[in-house]
């Protein structure tokens, strides 16, 4: 059994009943948080929830665990493994009673040793015995949600955080995921086509270049001077050219990685830092800086060693199938972590052109489902007869299942070897392939994605789109400060902010918003 204890004190956690204010982050280790007991939770109640985290961690185990916001995968990983043991053990006890009940019952009477006796009270015991097993197996489930998973009371935890049972294979498994999932980390190898894995559904996007021109100075009302005379009759011209070539001076010169760097900071210190009103600051703020690959190979990239790489190559920014690029990620947690507002942004430089990317995505919350579990109480007298009567149910559908599937074995055991000589014959047939060695070693989904929900209250929907446009707000005027202070000519830029605000706008998911006057013909205006 390993045991996660608290090590950061904090206020109490937050409770559906009640009005407690989330506990600012740093306060709560995530293996202790709310969310981290609702997914285990979700890992002792849903069978097919903890098959995917299994599936994903340790089935897939060669692969990069997906970062983890407010939430410790490990911990949920020990529930949903004491979770399939559990279902393990009960179906054990129950092909045990099938395989009894068929010799004693079945075998055994028909060569006339026990008589019709024997097959009624072999059928009786049976019965009896998945019955049992699921009304313990029910009765387990309730007694580990509703004592190591209950929601604690002591300030900074969200429960106890035991995870009781070891992943098999290496006993660093804990320590690879926790390592893996960590949001410090400087790179994220992901595995499908998009990379910002385990932030859940792109609700924004959008991207422009813009040209940089040197900012002219302000220009003043005429002054009523005298004339020219026939000796200064070029005088214009060369005035006019002079403001060509003043145009056509290039601005402070600035590199992404400074403008990088200044968004960073500025964004932090706008958001958090420099909020006098503790109440006006959003709570739960993230910025980081994070190198995106895709890892495909013949040996798993070592993070560390490809982060100096990764680095050092910043500039050219290669266009190869393993190459990496950086993001600034600015994320919000709110909900007790429930809520997830992630905004993934990145700056280039090519020539004179400026290039911005601006990624909005939102983590929902968890499933309605493992929120009911987590406000059971401890068993009483008549809840433990409800129990029976539902494992008498599920007894009844055991055996059906058990019939059935007794009935189609010999279906089953012929097509798996037919399927078998088939593949055979593909394997002869097949031809050396020069990528067949390479592996995909990136993470492909987090557990927290698996366990999304839908919006459970009004206001989260409010609170994530009020996240996606503060940091978008911000984010233009960070840039525009910037640039202002690099003596770049921000018309353009200004132009292209007022057209995503006002206008029409393609979204990444293909929708045509249209919120700005909008004309239609040749002779047409609008304004």
């Amino acid at each position: 059994m390993t045991s996660l204890r608290p090590t950061l004190p904090g206020p109490r956690g937050h409770d559906d009943a009640d009005l407690a204010l989330t506990p600012p982050p740093g306060t709560t280790p995530p293996e202790l948080s709310e969310v981290t007991r609702l997914l285990a939770i979700g890992a002792q109640t849903d069978p097919d929830y903890a098959d995917g985290v299994i599936r994903e961690l340790v089935d897939n185990s060669h692969r990069f665990a997906a970062p983890a916001y407010g939430y410790d995968a490990a911990t949920v990983l020990g529930h949903a493994l004491a979770a399939r043991a559990r279902r393990r053990a009960r179906t054990t006890a129950v092909v045990t009673a099938g395989v009894l009940w068929f010799v004693f019952g079945i075998l055994l009477p028909s060569m006339g040793a026990y008589g019709s006796t024997g097959f009624w009270v072999c059928s009786v015991l049976a019965v009896w015995t998945v019955w049992a097993a699921n009304l313990f197996t029910a009765v387990l489930q309730r007694q580990v949600v509703t004592t190591q998973l209950r929601r604690s009371r002591h300030p900074g935890r969200g429960f106890d955080g035991v995870a009781p049972m070891v992943p098999p294979g290496t006993p660093q498994l804990y320590d690879k995921i926790r390592a893996d999932q960590d949001s410090a980390a400087g790179v994220v190898y992901y595995g499908g086509y998009v990379p910002f894995v385990g932030a859940g559904d792109s609700v924004r996007r959008w991207s422009f270049a813009c040209l940089l021109e040197r900012a002219q100075p302000p220009s003043f009302p005429p002054l009523d001077l005298p004339q020219p005379g026939p000796a200064d009759a070029t005088a214009p011209a060369d005035k006019g050219k002079s403001r060509g070539r003043a145009r056509d001076v290039d601005p402070d010169p600035f590199t992404a990685e400074e403008l990088t760097a200044y968004m960073e900071e500025r964004l932090r210190a706008s958001l958090l830092d420099e909020v006098a009103a503790h109440s006006q600051r959003l709570r739960g703020l993230e910025v980081t800086r994070r190198f995106y690959a895709k890892a495909v190979g013949t040996r798993p990239p070592v993070p560390h060693e490809r982060l100096a790489e990764y680095r050092q190559a910043a500039d050219e920014v290669p266009d190869h199938y393993n190459a990496a690029r950086e993001y600034l990620c600015v994320r919000v947690g709110s909900w007790s972590q429930e809520l997830v507002t992630s905004v993934f942004l990145n700056v280039d430089l090519k020539g004179r052109m400026l290039y911005t990317q601006f990624h909005g995505y939102h983590l929902m919350p968890i499933k309605n489902a493992y929120h009911e579990a987590s406000r059971l109480r401890r068993l009483t007298s008549g809840e433990v007869w409800s129990l029976a009567w539902r494992a008498a149910v599920e007894a009844l559908a055991s055996i059906a299942t058990g019939a059935l599937w007794v009935l189609a074995l010999p279906l089953a055991v012929g097509k798996a070897a037919w399927n078998r000589k088939d593949l055979r014959a593909a394997a002869v047939r097949h031809e050396p392939d020069e990528d067949q060695d390479l592996v995909d070693w990136g993470a492909r989904r987090s557990v927290r994605e698996m366990a999304a929900g839908g919006y459970r209250h009004f206001f989260q929907q409010m609170d994530d789109e009020k996240f996606i446009k503060i940091i978008e707000r911000r984010t233009f005027e960070v840039i525009l400060d910037f640039l202002e202070d690099h003596a770049v000519d921000t018309t353009e830029y200004r132009a292209q902010q007022n057209a995503l605000n006002v206008g029409i706008l393609q979204t990444g998911g293909g929708t045509i918003v249209n919120s700005a006057a909008m004309a239609v013909g040749s002779q047409a205006k609008a304004s």
